[in-house]
């Protein structure tokens, strides 16, 4: 994915208005490229900054407010559904 204006703006707005800790550049930007090239699954283990019920609201308002469709935030066990 190409790190394009978009989504430095969305990372830089992330991160500006508290959704991520200043420390979580990285977070921030991992989140704003699935965002802004319309990915459908975010899949992270990260529970502390981005995949937990407090974050996912925060991130979520964020970026619809900045006009995309957020990603669904899960771990890939979460994705994987149910064994048979």
């Amino acid at each position: 994915m190409e790190i394009n204006d978009a989504a430095e703006k969305l990372s830089r707005r992330l991160l500006d208005e508290g959704a991520i800790p200043s420390s979580r550049t990285e977070d921030a930007l991992h989140i704003s490229l699935a965002t802004v090239h319309g990915i459908d699954f975010l899949l992270t283990w990260n529970f502390r900054h981005i995949n937990n019920a407090e974050m996912k609201a925060r991130i979520g308002t964020i970026t619809e407010a900045a006009g995309y469709e957020f990603p669904v935030i899960c771990s890939p066990e979460e994705l994987g559904g149910i064994e048979s």
